[in-house]
């Protein structure tokens, strides 16, 4: 349910002006924005709080407790005046019901349903499924990274999640298992090859461990995930769904989503850190996105900082994605950023 809500809110975050009329028309909203003569008598009766340059919504004030709670509305005789951005609030709520009715229903019938041994194995692994683009090698990757300038691509473009993992493996020189994986299978995604990722860790390693340790112990595990090893498969790097649902943030532990495992004061650091020059009140919108558990737009609103000239057209699934997006306004062939774009061939007609 958070992922549908997310979703549904940067939906509706994209819309135009006209556009939500017309979602509210067709989905029997009744909410219409207020005339000029109600506007007129608004800002008089408001003293300053309602902002002329906006378009309202006159809604009962039973429906708008959330942002009553909140301070983010002008009540009056009975009904709250908001702004076209925070009726989101008011359809959300309706949403959430909506959904919440329809799960209801559903799970009347599970016990039904899990009799079949083959439903309850999909539906058990439902949770963490991801159905957007495959970031395995040899499936479309367009990068060739340049080892030597990955500290200045990291910083650039890796997601908040390998960001924090890459900063710990160059100033901590150690990752735990988790966080090695998780790392190691978003290096290859991108187009790192198994032999510089071998570079890297053993590099960082071994300012803490003797080398013959690390080639004893790290080593078969790297070219492992890089299906050279056992049975040589070719591993996805992780998902936004998969990395949120790991059990990260203990002693030690690096892995898993930042937005979920760190600290408000923690957090608060690595955005102002890694975000320069940040408008009024964007990192502290980031901080309360993540105290309501929407990781994911969170990790989009922090896309949206580091790359205004690349517009998103849905929320961040996929770390891999938010690499590829970070070049998708011809900053790739760029030789600061360390990466090179490959010349695609033309796919022969079937």
């Amino acid at each position: 349910m958070t992922q549908e809500m997310d979703l549904f809110r940067l939906r509706w975050h994209y819309l135009s002006s006209e556009g939500r009329k017309v979602f509210l028309k067709s989905n029997n909203l009744s909410y219409t924005n207020i005339s000029e003569d109600e506007m007129s008598r608004l800002l008089t009766l408001s003293n300053g709080l309602v902002d002329s340059t906006k378009e309202y919504y006159k809604i009962p004030f039973t429906e708008v407790f959330d942002l009553i709670s909140r301070r983010r509305i002008f009540l009056h005789k009975g009904f709250g005046y908001i702004t076209s951005q925070d009726i989101i609030s008011v359809i959300a709520t309706q949403y959430r019901s909506f959904m919440s009715k329809q799960l209801m229903l559903c799970s009347n019938l599970y016990s039904r349903i899990i009799e079949d041994e083959r439903l309850k194995a999909i539906l058990g692994n439902l949770n963490t499924v991801y159905t957007g683009k495959n970031y395995t090698v040899g499936s479309g990757n367009a990068h060739e990274i340049d080892i030597k300038q990955l500290g200045n691509i990291a910083r650039r473009a890796f997601p908040p999640c390998m960001l924090s993992l890459y900063s710990t493996l160059t100033t901590q020189h150690h990752l735990k298992h988790f966080g090695r994986l998780q790392l190691v299978l978003f290096l290859k995604g991108i187009g790192v090859k198994m032999e510089d990722a071998l570079f890297l860790y053993r590099s960082e390693f071994t300012k803490k461990m003797d080398p013959d340790k690390f080639d004893k112990e790290h080593s078969y595990n790297i070219r492992h995930s890089y299906g050279k090893e056992g049975k040589r498969t070719n591993y996805t790097p992780y998902a936004c769904m998969k990395i949120v649902n790991l059990n990260g943030g203990g002693a030690g532990e690096t892995h898993g989503c930042p937005f979920k495992t760190f600290e408000s004061n923690q957090l608060n650091k690595f955005l102002t850190d890694n975000i320069s020059n940040p408008e009024p009140g964007e990192v502290r919108e980031i901080i309360e996105l993540a105290k309501n558990k929407h990781y994911q737009i969170c990790c989009t609103k922090y896309f949206q900082t580091k790359n205004p000239g690349v517009k998103l057209n849905s929320i961040i699934e996929h770390p891999n994605q938010y690499f590829e997006l970070s070049y998708s306004d011809g900053n790739a062939t760029s030789n600061k950023t360390g990466v090179k774009q490959e010349e695609k061939k033309p796919v022969p007609s079937s």
